[in-house]
């Protein structure tokens, strides 16, 4: 069975430091991603019930590939009670199609301050976290 979905590279990568951002997912719809970056302070990314973030298969190649990335940023949120973030577990744990490694988490918080996750469910991360 073939999912549908939209293919989005790095959407969420708000680069603008300018003001605080809020982007937003819409209900029912999936979304297939590479790895993401959060790179602004001060933003709260919404998701809406229904919403599906899907890692694409055949991605996350890198010992240390996030779904969603959080590396020194400040008060940033991301919200989205009834959507789901998705992974591969059985893929990255078969070593014929990638190396072994427990990092591939589908949220990454790294030297961040002020980051707060609500409401998610997160399903079949690839690490040892979350």
């Amino acid at each position: 069975r073939r999912r549908r979905g939209r293919d989005v590279d790095n959407s969420v990568d708000v680069r603008d430091r300018r003001a605080p951002q809020v982007p937003a997912l819409p209900d029912g719809r999936h979304w297939i991603v590479t790895p993401l970056h959060v790179t602004c302070d001060d933003q709260e990314i919404s998701f809406e019930a229904g919403a599906v973030v899907e890692a694409k298969r055949g991605a996350y190649h890198g010992l240390g590939d996030h779904l969603f990335h959080l590396d020194s940023v400040r008060n940033v949120s991301l919200v989205g009670y009834g959507a789901t973030l998705k992974m591969w577990r059985q893929d990255y744990n078969d070593p014929s199609l990638y190396a072994h490694s427990e990092g591939r988490h589908a949220i990454a918080v790294l030297g961040a301050q002020d980051v707060s996750i609500r409401g998610l469910v997160v399903s079949e991360s690839g690490g040892d976290g979350v």
